[in-house]
């Protein structure tokens, strides 16, 4: 289900959908597994995340436009779903 461009991560949580749903948010990874987050916050030299995630599987994410790979995290600055 996408409803446009995707549910917000917030949302996704509280969803009783079942099945794939499209989820839009940042993803981010600092080498504890992929995730997508609500948003990011710059901490100087690194970035973290902030609010909600959800835990992403089986993606590559070589394969998603943007991404970023910085001082051991990966990120996306904008918003992508998945």
């Amino acid at each position: 289900m996408v409803v446009d461009g995707g549910l917000s991560v917030e949302a996704a949580l509280g969803s009783d959908a079942t099945g794939v749903v499209a989820v839009r948010g940042h993803l981010f990874d600092d080498g504890t597994g992929l995730r997508l987050c609500e948003g990011l916050v710059s901490l100087g030299e690194r970035f973290d995340y902030f609010g909600e995630r959800i835990e992403v599987n089986n993606l590559d994410v070589e394969t998603v436009p943007d991404v970023v790979f910085l001082e051991g995290t990966t990120f996306t600055d904008d918003e992508t779903t998945r």
